[in-house]
């Protein structure tokens, strides 16, 4: 290829400082906004999301030879239990290793923001999109507490749209094959994580299909990066079903982590066109709710729309990127508020083709400093987690029970009635029966083998969300629990922002 040919098919990147300066500038600001959004931060008591504690209890027990699934059921990806098993071996009786897992994974994201910035703006500019990205995204209302999938997932969304941005970029980029393997990979990660978040990914490979046959006339190519993509996404199977099948899991993969998320949690009822309205409607309830990450949507439709280095195709494919999201979150009918934080993955571009506008002398090393500056105010001012830093690990329930339960050697217990509470982390002690807790995603099955195996007093406690003063009859459930177990105390907690009352009941004296 003649060398000016080769010039021209190199994308110029803008300079920017050294790599290392660039990564502590992304960690610096991935570490000072979690510290203030995450619950799971040393600056908070306790990370009290129940779906957080069922995480780290899962992952803890993997550390004691249980298998998710099969041993203990919950119906998130394998990965993220391996994730949270990780984690337990920093703090297995608190969330600081997950904090160091949400710090990784942020310092990733502010550098693909940066990268995908420095594609359109100068080096200093570029660099602004770390700590704006990082106050924008962790401060929204669907960050919740943290310690989510869709947390951990950000990062390699962000990855997918970089290259799919990239390749588009003035009139075209090669698809290389390391690329198509990439993110086939990260692919993989995500559907072993939890496969409603793969919508991006399929969107970056169709579309790539579509400009390598269509457009660029390359048919073999076009097959041959499919291939290459889904070998990437391959291998990250080949470690999860050999340790299923070494510990005959296998079916229990199957049923828990396919079959009940797809029929038992998902709602596959209605014509295409209806669930495409409830697609519409929930994604605009989101955009709604969270009202920086509505900003920043519009905005970069916009900006896109009028980005005149990108193709007219290349601006559509980003919509379907963004498009194929949606559907993928909210193709089944669940809506919870965290669903729509995989759509903070989109704020980086529009912060990408908002910082050319940036002035020049807006840009220098003591802007910057002002600019993170204010990012580290907003963040301040915007998380909203901050009202429980003041809260102490021994002022909570969860402590006092765990001093009581302690008293019996080795005590068995359930958390009845509700995701993990976060009993078994402070008692430190691993659940020994399959149903731990309650799922949306379970079967008549799970309560009818709570009940047997609380007739059969298998449990030493029983600790009960929400059971208060009844009207009336007690339910059935209530009735054959309090057959054999007492009462030892009745204790109340603010979760988010209820008053909920947590009852701990011992095994009757036979």
């Amino acid at each position: 290829m003649p060398a000016a040919v080769k010039e021209r098919t190199r994308l110029r990147l803008p300079a920017l400082p050294r790599a290392a300066v660039v990564w502590l500038i992304c960690l610096a600001s991935a570490l000072a906004a979690l510290l203030v959004c995450s619950l799971s931060s040393p600056l908070y008591a306790t990370n009290d999301w129940i779906d957080a504690n069922a995480y780290l209890t899962i992952g803890r027990a993997m550390l004691h030879g249980q298998v998710p699934y099969r041993d203990l059921v919950d119906h998130k990806g394998p990965l993220l239990y391996l994730l949270h098993m990780l984690a337990a071996l920093v703090q297995p009786n608190g969330f600081f290793g997950v904090f160091v897992w949400e710090v990784a994974a942020g310092t990733v994201f502010c550098r693909w923001a940066v990268k995908l910035a420095a594609l359109f703006a100068d080096g200093p500019a570029a660099l602004l999109a770390a700590p704006v990205s990082a106050a924008v995204v962790y401060t929204l209302p669907a960050f919740s507490k943290g310690d989510s999938a869709e947390e951990f997932a950000l990062p390699l969304l962000l990855i997918a749209l970089y290259d799919l941005t990239r390749v588009m970029l003035d009139g075209g980029r090669p698809v290389t094959r390391g690329m198509l393997l990439r993110n086939g990979a990260l692919a993989g990660v995500l559907f072993w994580t939890k496969y409603t978040l793969l919508g991006v990914h399929f969107a970056f490979m169709a579309c790539l299909f579509v400009e390598l046959l269509a457009f660029r006339r390359q048919i073999a190519r076009a097959f041959a990066a499919c291939g290459w993509f889904l070998l990437g996404m391959a291998a990250p199977a080949v470690p999860v079903l050999a340790y299923f099948a070494a510990n005959r899991a296998l079916g229990s993969l199957w049923e828990v982590y396919f079959y009940n998320n797809l029929f038992r949690y998902s709602d596959l009822t209605g014509g295409v066109l209806n669930r495409l309205i409830r697609v519409e409607m929930l994604l605009s309830e989101t955009l709604v709710n969270n009202g920086m990450l509505g900003a920043a949507f519009f905005a970069g439709v916009a900006l896109v729309a009028l980005c005149a280095r990108l193709p007219v195709r290349g601006r559509l494919y980003l919509a379907v990127a963004a498009g194929c999201a949606a559907l993928f979150i909210w193709g089944g009918g669940a809506y919870w508020d965290y669903y729509g934080l995989p759509l903070a993955a989109f704020v980086p571009l529009a912060l990408a083709m908002l910082l050319p506008a940036v002035p020049q002398r807006a840009t220098g090393w003591l802007a910057g400093a002002l600019a993170a500056a204010l990012c580290l105010v907003w963040v301040w001012i915007y998380t909203p987690n901050r009202a429980q830093m003041g809260l102490r690990l021994e002022d909570r329930v969860q402590t006092r029970f765990a001093a009581l339960i302690n008293q019996t050697p080795d005590a068995s217990i359930l958390d009845w009635g509700a995701v993990d509470s976060g009993f078994y982390t402070a008692a430190g002690l691993d659940p020994q029966f399959r149903y731990f807790i309650h799922t949306n995603a379970e079967g008549p099955e799970a309560d009818e083998a709570r009940l047997a195996a609380i007739r059969n007093g298998e449990f030493d406690y029983i600790i009960v969300r929400d059971f208060d003063d009844w009207e009336g009859e007690l339910p059935e459930n209530y009735q054959v629990l309090l057959a054999h177990y007492e009462v030892v105390t009745v204790e109340y907690q603010e979760t988010e922002g209820v008053q909920r009352p947590y009852t701990l009941l011992r095994r009757r004296a036979a």
